[in-house]
């Protein structure tokens, strides 16, 4: 287990202090004030639905500020665009399905934000750390998940559930599997990834033999829902 790590742990509802910690806003005063008399069910849903998390100008300035690399911001911000039109593309056609267009665009954008903060093929780790930290749980939530977070966290043997099960979480593992600069074949993602990390990481190839049939299924099942695959 990573030491210091959130994601087994559950925000203690009794310790207010805890709370405005992961959550600083100013609406945060009035919650501190009240929080003796607020029972614990609305404790829970003020930590998911009231408390705001960031905007996508605001992503844009968090992610410059971590992220130097010309050619990563260009893949964020192409995973963002491609992320949020497919999520689009399946609210319309199935709108009994939960899924957020604006919160996915920012999660997109900020999907490797921890790229330089420890080992690259952990990123999703460093990048969930970080925007917990800034009171954006919901986006840590996703990007932690992404692609091949969960056989990365297994090969450096961190526990913790990698394996994304929401349809927001595998709808970012679709964009970023298919997304360099633009939307490419599986293939050609792929052999990008090979190129790039085998550099920096001699087990990426390991890495990603382990979660290509994961990936492959997710592909499949994001496909029935954009109408691209036979039913």
């Amino acid at each position: 287990m990573v030491p210091g790590n959130l994601y087994s742990e559950s925000i203690p509802l009794t310790d207010p202090e805890y709370f405005i910690t992961l959550y600083p806003n100013p609406r945060t005063g009035i919650v501190l004030f009240l929080w003796p008399v607020l029972p614990n069910s609305f404790k829970f849903v003020l930590q998911i639905i009231i408390m705001p998390e960031i905007s996508y100008e605001e992503a844009e300035k968090l992610l410059r500020k971590y992220v130097k690399d010309k050619e990563l911001l260009r893949h964020s911000a192409a995973v963002s665009k491609y992320v949020y039109e497919i999520s689009l593309g399946i609210k319309k056609r199935h709108p009994e399905l939960k899924i957020d267009p604006e919160k996915l665009r920012v999660a997109g954008l900020l999907h490797d934000i921890g790229k330089d903060l420890g080992k690259s093929h952990l990123h999703h780790i460093n990048g969930g750390r970080l925007l917990r930290s800034l009171g954006c749980p919901e986006i840590a939530r996703i990007i932690e998940k992404h692609t091949f977070a969960k056989e990365a966290s297994e090969y450096e043997n961190i526990s913790g559930d990698f394996e994304p099960k929401t349809l927001e979480e595998k709808l970012l593992t679709y964009a970023d599997a298919y997304v360099i600069f633009r939307p490419v074949s599986f293939e050609e993602r792929m052999k990008d990834i090979e190129e790039r990390r085998t550099r920096r990481n001699p087990g990426t190839l390991k890495i990603i033999e382990m979660g290509k049939p994961r990936i492959i299924k997710i592909l499949k099942e994001v496909d029935k829902l954009l109408g691209e695959e036979d039913e």
